[in-house]
């Protein structure tokens, strides 16, 4: 009833209001007073949610400096050498060293790798192998030696992730200062830490582009500033696809004869003015990298010159990617009748930039008495008879 005064359970419920509080006067209940300290409390509690999620990102933010902690410490280039194993063969700056096994030219595509330490008379260190191009084998070396021994151009920027290599021959390694004109060799060097190494092949640059790239990710894995990106980054360095060698031994001049060659055992005329009529006949030919030798039969023609000596024509072999061999007579200056036949054999110097099977064009010539010493390989080059001999070396 109104008025009555609350007994038992009811009167319970109600309580002095406590300091910082205000009577309900409906429930009988204190409520809070904003400012209080029971108010203050209350909010400075952290929810259960907010401190999941900073625990879980203080464990991530370990986890990344695990990872990339132990980058540094584990295999990160392509063949799984660490940088201090790499930096075994430099001086602390620049490559003095190019046996790296034969894992990595063989992954380039060159095979038979030999080294020469300090072998050259200008103390360069090579180590040399080959590349095959169809049935026959092209030389490719890796050359350590002084930087900036070379002059050197950019090469061509079809070679992909070589667009910073150089050249110390003609763009594309077209050819060098010293080979015969159009002849495909090609010799390059790296930038940075690869200023030192130089890449050389008997061919175009793109047989020898997979080995460049190799020496190009010993150089990324070397320069700091490709991977190392602080204790956050847990990538690696951009390597390049080694690839495959591409390419072919196509020298224009001799990929402009090959088809007119007349073969083993035709007879061609000898070009002796003084003995006009004369006549060479190929009979065999054989090239290793010692020597090359042929086997011929000459006959004398007309005396026009009333001389009792016989000079006999040289003997030039070409291969398909440009090198050339004078091959002499072993007999010289030879006493014959007219119409009278003699065998001669003929050697040279070997081949030394290209082996398998392949065919070589044998080119009679004879010397003028006025020939350009420095430009004579071209004109024999240039004569208008000549052989295509099968030779495997």
């Amino acid at each position: 009833m109104d008025g009555e005064p609350r007994t038992g359970r009811e009167a319970t419920d109600v309580r002095p209001a406590a300091v910082g509080e205000t009577a309900d006067p409906v429930g009988g209940r204190a409520a809070v007073r904003p400012g209080s300290r029971s108010a203050a409390r209350r909010r400075g509690r952290i929810p259960v949610g907010v401190a999941v999620g900073v625990l879980l990102v203080m464990v991530l933010a370990a986890a990344v400096l695990l990872i990339a902690g132990s980058r540094h410490e584990t295999p990160i280039g392509p063949l799984g050498w660490t940088t201090s194993e790499i930096e075994g063969f430099t001086d602390g700056e620049q490559f003095r060293s190019c046996d790296f096994g034969e894992a990595f030219y063989s992954r380039a595509g060159v095979e038979d790798v030999t080294v020469a330490e300090g072998g050259r008379e200008d103390g360069q260190t090579e180590c040399s192998g080959w590349i095959a191009v169809g049935d026959a084998r092209v030389t490719a070396s890796v050359i350590v030696e002084p930087a900036g021994e070379q002059k050197r151009e950019k090469i061509s920027s079809d070679l992909p992730g070589l667009e910073e290599w150089t050249s110390s021959g003609d763009p594309g390694g077209d050819g060098f200062e010293g080979s015969l004109a159009g002849r495909p060799n090609c010799r390059m060097t790296g930038p940075g830490s690869l200023a030192s190494v130089a890449v050389s092949v008997n061919g175009p640059c793109s047989l020898a582009a997979p080995l460049a790239r190799q020496l190009q990710n010993f150089g990324v894995q070397l320069d700091e500033e490709h991977f190392a990106h602080g204790l956050l980054a847990v990538s690696g360095p951009d390597y390049l696809d080694v690839g495959e060698p591409e390419g072919e031994l196509s020298w224009a001049r001799y990929d402009e004869r090959i088809g007119a060659a007349s073969a083993p055992g035709e007879t061609l005329d000898a070009g002796n003015a003084d003995f006009p009529g004369s006549t060479l006949r190929l009979d065999s030919a054989r090239a290793d990298t010692l020597e090359v030798c042929a086997e011929t039969t000459f006959v004398l023609g007309e005396d026009a010159a009333g001389s009792t000596t016989v000079r006999v024509p040289t003997l030039v072999a070409v291969t398909p990617n440009g090198e050339t061999s004078f091959l002499s007579p072993v007999e010289d200056g030879l006493s014959l009748a007219v119409g009278e036949a003699r065998g001669i054999t003929y050697c040279g110097e070997g081949v030394g930039t290209i082996a398998g099977d392949f065919e070589l064009l044998v080119i009679p010539f004879t010397f003028a008495a006025d020939a350009d010493t420095s430009r004579v390989d071209e004109a024999a080059t240039a004569a208008p008879d000549y052989w295509a001999v099968p030779v495997r070396t």
